[in-house]
Order: structure tokens, then C-alpha cells, then sequence
């Protein structure tokens, strides 16, 4: 379920209040302020994994026009993607991140078609810790 527009409210559109009504409106504006009610785990490419313990596992998740990302990765290739976003979770243009990375400096670039690629850093740990930005 999605935010309403309020173009489509009742208030806009002289609809009669229901109950049942109501109800959509409402539970699809908590969906659109607070997220979703659980991160999505990525379907990892080129042998990137979630590192696991003791770092929360890697995934992102949407609240408003807003995606959030935590986690960190291995294993895979530097300058590959690491997996890719879903529609409604991608930047409107390419988006370049500074994150930690093996103690370092690592860069992420996430693109408008929804590729998820770390670029410079380490494959031993790449975190997506404070990775955020919008939609729209």
C-alpha cells in the first residue's frame, strides 16, 4: 500500500466516509511515514554476502520517499555490483557514498537503475551503515 495522494482524499474529491474507508486512508499514511515493517535482505551478485555476526544483517528498507540501508558485506569484487534494488527503491540518479570499509575509506555508487555497487574499499568488510537517500 502506498502514501495517498492528497488529490485523492475525500476532503479533494467529496467522497462519503466509511469506516472501511477511513481506514485505508490512515493505515496508508502510517505505511508511508513510518516504512516498511521489515528490512529486505538483497539477493547478493558477484559473491558478495552478508558478513553476519555481529553486525545486523545487510538490507534496506523504505520509509516515505527515503531508503535505508544497514549491514555490512564480503567476499564479493570490488567494482561490481553487489546486488541490485528494487522499483520504488532507486535514487533518481546516481548517488556516490563514503563508507567504512576494512577500516578505511570505501566508496558505494548507487545508480538510478538500481545497481548497488561498492567501488573502492575492501572486500573483507564493507559497511552500508548510514547509507541514505530519497526516492524522489
Amino acid at each position: 500500500m502506498a502514501w495517498t495522494n492528497p488529490a485523492a482524499h475525500i476532503w479533494a474529491t467529496g467522497e462519503v466516509l466509511s469506516a472501511p474507508n477511513f481506514n485505508t486512508y490512515i493505515e496508508a499514511d502510517l505505511v508511508f511515514l513510518y516504512g516498511d515493517t521489515s528490512w529486505t535482505v538483497p539477493g547478493f551478485l558477484n559473491a558478495w554476502l552478508d558478513f553476519g555476526s555481529p553486525f545486523p544483517r545487510a538490507g534496506f528498507r523504505l520509509a516515505g520517499t527515503r531508503v535505508f540501508c544497514r549491514g555490512c558485506i564480503k567476499n564479493g569484487t570490488i567494482g561490481q555490483p553487489a546486488f541490485t534494488l528494487p522499483v520504488g527503491y532507486r535514487p533518481l540518479g546516481e548517488q556516490d557514498f563514503s563508507v567504512m570499509s576494512a577500516s578505511a575509506f570505501g566508496k558505494l555508487q548507487v545508480f538510478s537503475d538500481g545497481t548497488f555497487q561498492p567501488t573502492i574499499g575492501s572486500n573483507s568488510t564493507f559497511f552500508l551503515d548510514q547509507v541514505t537517500f530519497d526516492t524522489i
